[in-house]
């Protein structure tokens, strides 16, 4: 596992230079074409979903500074969120957390309550292991 985490981070450090740069109206705009803006219980969450098929949920997203998504739980689902821009600190609820800052990851194991906390803007692709099916459709 550890030899495939890393080459996707690597793999993570060589695309993000040539992503086109967008500001946040840009994002906006772009919602109409294949985004969907997640429930968060404080700021801005842009979900484009990239892959999603039984095994496996694939997602882009932009989350502005101070974002903090809702708690929540994945039943069956492994979580991987990857930084490729910004910084995310995951948070338990036994009061443990994880952070996460540009081309770094967590990981978050089947059924453990956690809240994600966006500390800048934000750029993350997130991987769910079987698919989650509150995961964006691919578009």
């Amino acid at each position: 596992m550890t030899e495939v985490v890393s080459e996707n981070l690597r793999l993570l450090r060589e695309i993000t230079p040539r992503l086109p740069p967008l500001n946040y109206s840009d994002l906006v705009q772009q919602r109409e074409v294949g985004c969907d803006l997640l429930q968060a219980e404080k700021g801005t969450l842009l979900v484009w979903g990239i892959w999603k098929q039984k095994d496996i949920a694939i997602c882009r997203a932009f989350a502005s500074a101070g974002t903090v998504m809702t708690r929540h739980t994945h039943s069956q689902e492994r979580e991987w969120i990857m930084v490729t821009e910004g910084k995310v600190e995951v948070v338990f609820d036994d009061g443990s957390s994880q952070e996460a800052g540009k081309y770094s990851s967590v990981v978050i194991e089947p059924g453990i309550p956690h809240t994600v906390h966006y500390a800048g803007d934000t750029w993350t692709y997130a991987v769910t292991m079987p698919a989650d099916p509150g995961f964006p459709d691919a578009h």
